[in-house]
């Protein structure tokens, strides 16, 4: 890591992280623009922590969530279809789609709470997302 901050690339690298859209966009050139500014991002972590040889990069994590997500979003609009092809009438498929955010509305307040009382706002892989 040394001899990367003292390339003539360190300096675009964290600047690109810092502000990616206004700065220089020669990540953007690259064969994956998006992969690229993720590494550039994991760089000035681990450059900026001050130990490298201790540093735990993210980054695994965070390609998950996005391989995660991209296959849950892709497969979500077909749910209702597939609740269709057994036999649901719409008002219970209605229901069972509502099942997530209707949860996810009541129980929010009651994680934020907990997170006052006990002031954990930021738990490690809540982070990594």
């Amino acid at each position: 890591m040394t001899s990367l901050r003292s390339s003539s690339y360190w300096d675009d690298i964290v600047k690109s992280t810092k502000d990616p859209l206004t700065h220089i966009l020669w990540w953007n050139e690259a064969d994956e623009p998006w992969q690229c500014l993720a590494v550039c991002k994991e760089l000035t972590r681990a450059g900026e922590s001050g130990d490298i040889a201790s540093y735990e990069s993210s980054l695994f994590v965070r390609l998950t969530f996005l391989f995660f997500y991209t296959c849950l979003g892709s497969l979500l609009p077909y749910l209702p279809v597939y609740y269709h092809s057994l036999g649901l009438s719409g008002p219970w498929i209605g229901v069972l789609g509502a099942v997530n955010p209707m949860t996810t509305f009541l129980v929010g307040p009651i994680w934020g709470a907990a997170a006052d009382k006990w002031n954990r706002h930021k738990v490690r892989p809540v982070q990594n997302v």
